[in-house]
């Protein structure tokens, strides 16, 4: 069969056309395969403790997944659970994925934490801290029920219970409340104390009503620490609350209020007029006592205090406040009666601040305060004389006592009015050991006394001996001023023995 001429060209095309076809396809499917494996898949991969766990498509399905991992596990356990493992969330590009639904990564997780992280609660003590004082017991029904067996000690109405809770700002830690229950018991009473303060002393307190504890705390500061089981010693519930509540004697001044005596403060404290007078050389059991007195009381301390206040509404005789007067002629502590007042009856309320069993301040309620019979104040001439070998510091013409108290509550010492530049005198023999500016004394004279004792005298505005002379007593030793903290023309003067500050009017004459 012949071929004809455009059959030969037909067929000459195609053969061209399948070379070319031929050409192109074996030069480009090397490069479109290239191109398909360089395509790579973005995902999230999480690890935990190192070990890569699973992945998702993205960051947020991982963090989803590990909250409800986490909050599966805390679901199963009555108590707390402990897991402080370390996660790692990081951003992948692989050619094959193996990635996972939210819900089949969060099963993931949940196996891997359980089998290999999960800490329970039986694996931890807790070591209460009250203050920088520690005590480990094994629970935290342990630690509750030692904080609940105080309390209960002084909340005899059964009004307050002491709960725990977990606290974000401190790791693996609570925090302890002390939270009022919904229903109180009321049926116990709680009797009036027959003592006084702020202006009274109460004789007998009769026709008790009782309004409970309006308030409760702890005075310390208290937390609990989760510690693994076996760092710290455990103590039994039994010892922990031994080791809290065991009362210790600490010797601490104490500033007569008004309308106070000795036996008012030794029923405060708990102990009798003798134990006071033996901690108290220069009184007896007959000294009457005035506001401003400083004597040494034997005070209970405990490392855990519950402070607690107790609105009472009763029935009382009271006394007002004697009526002072300074008697030159008598010497100090050697106060005497010349008038007796009469004692007056009213029904009143009063809000009681304690610290554990000892009252620290009473406020009466004098609205609606009902007064039956009037009382009448005393009359009681105080002492001022002192019998020791020192001397006023300022002319016995010169000077008003002013007070014995600064602004922050302190007590080293006494101030008199005092006109400026007037002459300042030496109490006693001594050896000059400071003479210059001191801090918010100003101008200062310091002077050391052969019996260890130092006297010091500020806010003067000339000195008048420099360090190293000798004085005597009585002697000029600078001028009265302003200098330093001083709030007007006065004469601070301080006695101090072995660091501690001593009362000056009980070796100088107050006028």
């Amino acid at each position: 069969m012949h071929i004809t001429r455009y059959g030969r060209g037909i067929k000459k095309a195609a053969i061209i056309i399948t070379a070319v076809t031929g050409f192109i396809v074996a030069f480009s499917i090397p490069f479109y395969t290239k191109s398909m494996l360089d395509t790579k898949v973005g995902y999230y991969s999480i690890s935990i403790n190192g070990v890569t766990v699973g992945a998702a498509n993205s960051v947020n399905d991982v963090n989803e997944a590990l909250a409800n991992a986490r909050k599966k596990l805390s679901a199963q356990y009555s108590s707390d659970v402990y897991m402080n493992p370390d996660i790692e969330i990081v951003e992948e590009t692989r050619a094959i994925a193996n990635r996972s639904s939210v819900d089949e990564l969060s099963d993931d997780i949940y196996s891997y934490l359980f089998d290999n992280v999960l800490e329970v609660e039986r694996n931890f003590d807790y070591t209460l801290k009250v203050d920088d004082y520690t005590v480990t017991l094994s629970s935290l029904e342990e630690v509750e029920d030692v904080l609940n067996q105080i309390v209960e000690q002084y909340d005899t109405l059964s009004q307050y219970k002491v709960t725990i809770a977990s606290s974000e700002k401190i790791d693996s830690g609570y925090v302890v409340n002390l939270e009022k229950k919904s229903e109180s018991n009321q049926s116990s009473d709680i009797v009036a104390a027959a003592i006084g303060g702020d202006g009274t002393t109460v004789n007998e307190a009769t026709d008790v009503t009782n309004g409970g504890i309006t308030a409760i705390e702890f005075k310390e500061n208290v937390s609990i620490i989760a510690v693994p089981e076996g760092i710290e010693a455990t103590a039994s519930v039994e010892d922990a609350l031994s080791q809290l509540t065991e009362e210790k004697t600490v010797n601490e001044s104490y500033i007569v209020a008004e309308a106070e005596d000795l036996e008012f403060i030794a029923s405060k404290y708990g102990v009798t007029v003798d134990d006071l007078v033996k901690l108290n050389p220069l009184i007896n059991a007959n000294t009457i006592l005035v506001e401003g007195d400083i004597i040494t009381v034997p005070a209970k301390e405990t490392i855990l205090t519950v402070v607690t206040t107790k609105q009472l509404s009763f029935q009382q005789d009271y006394d007002v406040s004697p009526e002072y007067t300074d008697d030159d002629s008598l010497s100090k502590y050697n106060n005497v009666v010349t008038s007796e007042g009469t004692t007056g009856q009213r029904y009143t309320e009063a809000n009681i601040v304690y610290y554990n069993n000892t009252e620290m301040t009473r406020s009466y309620v004098t609205v609606g305060m009902y007064v039956t019979t009037e009382a009448t104040p005393a009359s009681i001439s105080v002492g001022t004389l002192s019998s020791s070998s020192f001397t006023r510091p300022l002319a016995t013409s010169v000077g008003t006592y002013k007070s014995g108290l600064f602004d922050d509550g302190s007590l080293n010492g006494v101030i008199w009015s005092v006109d400026s530049g007037t002459d300042v005198l030496a109490a006693n023999d001594g050896t000059v050991t400071k003479a210059r500016w001191y801090s918010d004394y100003g101008y200062v004279v310091e002077i050391k006394h052969s019996d260890g004792t130092i006297t010091r005298y500020g806010y003067l505005s000339e000195l008048s001996v420099s360090e190293g002379d000798t004085v005597t007593k009585g002697s000029v030793i600078a001028k009265t001023g302003n200098s330093g903290a001083a709030s007007d023309n006065e004469l601070l003067f301080e006695i101090w023995k072995s660091g501690v500050s001593l009362n000056p009017l009980d070796y100088v004459n107050k006028n």
